[in-house]
């Protein structure tokens, strides 16, 4: 009987993919956690709150006089408060077995080095919840929709949800923490963003859980539990509420300009030119102090309304410095990052679709109480084994886990501005 080739394929050497480094397998990680590092004054303090000065009102006193019979009169002075930034703590945790490590720490024996591959995902676990933290108001991930026990939920929007990820639920008044029978949050299991469902690892129990209920980052408890700020959380216009301990009712410079696009896509570039405008103060160069941030979706009914996008082409116009003028393009593409009415913008999948924000970037601060590092449990060891509970001996299961503690904080919100109720143009899908 003559050899085939099914016969002779066990004998066939593998080709095995080349060892690449641990940055090409790793996903890009936050924008922002860079961001907020490169532009964002940052403070180190001890863990406590931050008190920032904020300007709230008065001024120098300018007026009309005469200089032959007038009166110097009484002077006025700038009011400031003082706003406070509390750090918030976070950790990430991962698990391997010794066989784990010992069976990939060579190139010899594996592809990649499974720890130094998980270390490494810390990172990009750690920068992707700092940016839906920074982009979800009140820290809240989603409202449910339906589902209101059960292991299968779904909700408003997925898309600041991961594998393994812990979480909490609260009714919409955060009076009111779900509970579960373990008593552990549970964890993600499987996402999917097309049908806007999650599975997770236990239901909620007890209580009245209603739809409209909020799922948020695990490790909350408690009533009213604190929270990362966000940008949406800084940007609000409403006379309610408030921001670092004080009152917008009170202070009314704390409320940001706000447009509404009203459900149209072809406003949206007439209300950002003119938001560029009206909060342009002669301290800022919009160019290089400003930013507009956004979901791909939020711009894409923009940069495809063709026809308002050419009226401001030929009705702004821009100095050469050679006497003559030209026309701006305000075109936008969705691809990258580009400028939007001059501006330059930023894009994140983990921006709301419905809104985008300008930020002053010399307005914005990061308070770093702990930097992200290992968690050392003494001598230099970050890694510790799992406790059986069957004879509360270690297991062959090692943890490891990385620490941070820092807070965001916005010092002058009223000088910013956003537009909301965009509508995403016809077909689009936002799958996050």
């Amino acid at each position: 009987m003559a050899f085939i080739e099914s016969q002779v394929a066990d004998l066939y050497a593998e080709k095995v993919r080349k060892k690449k480094p641990l940055v090409d397998l790793v996903p890009r990680a936050s924008r922002f956690w860079k961001w907020f590092g490169k532009v964002a004054e940052v403070e180190v303090t001890a863990n406590n709150d931050l008190r920032i000065p904020v300007r709230v009102g008065g001024g120098a006193a300018m007026s009309y006089t005469n200089l032959d019979t007038g009166r110097v009169g009484r002077g006025g002075a700038p009011g400031f408060k003082r706003m406070l930034s509390a750090p918030r703590a976070f950790k990430v945790v991962s698990e391997i077995s010794l066989a784990g490590i010992k069976h990939t720490d060579s190139s010899e024996k594996a592809v990649e080095d499974a720890f130094a591959y998980a270390l490494a995902d810390h990172t990009r676990v750690m920068a992707a919840g700092f940016d839906s933290l920074i982009l979800s108001k009140a820290g809240v991930f989603a409202t449910v929709t339906t589902g209101t026990t059960g292991t299968t939920l779904t909700l408003s929007d997925v898309r600041h949800f991961a594998e393994g990820m812990p979480l909490v639920r609260y009714d919409p008044t955060f009076a009111t923490q779900r509970t579960t029978t373990s008593g552990d949050d549970p964890r993600v299991e499987k996402v999917n963003r097309l049908t806007k469902q999650i599975e997770i690892s236990e239901g909620w129990t007890g209580g009245n859980q209603a739809t409209k209920d909020v799922i948020m980052l695990g490790g909350l408890s408690g009533e009213t539990p604190a929270k990362m700020f966000s940008i949406y959380d800084f940007h609000e216009n409403a006379a309610t509420g408030t921001v670092g301990g004080l009152s917008r009712a009170t202070y009314d410079q704390l409320r940001t300009a706000r447009a509404s696009a009203g459900s149209m896509l072809n406003v949206v570039h007439g209300y950002a030119a003119q938001y560029a405008l009206a909060t342009k103060r002669p301290e800022f160069d919009f160019k290089r102090d400003a930013v507009w941030i956004g979901s791909p979706g939020a711009f894409a009914g923009n940069a495809l309304d063709v026809t308002q996008r050419q009226q401001i082409f030929f009705n702004v116009k821009q100095d050469t410095g050679t006497g003559a003028r030209k026309p701006v393009d305000y075109s936008f593409d969705i691809l990258s990052d580009g400028t939007f009415v001059g501006i330059p913008t930023m894009l994140s999948a983990h921006a709301a679709d419905d809104r985008v924000d300008l930020l002053i970037k010399k307005n914005w601060g990061k308070q770093v109480t702990l930097p992200p590092q290992p968690y050392d449990f003494g001598g230099g060891k970050s890694l510790f084994p799992v406790i059986s509970s069957v004879d509360q001996t270690p297991t062959f299961m090692l943890l490891f886990a990385h620490v941070a503690e820092f807070q965001v904080y916005d010092v002058d919100p009223g000088s910013e501005a956003y537009i909301d109720q965009i509508a995403l143009p016809a077909g689009w899908s936002s799958l996050a």
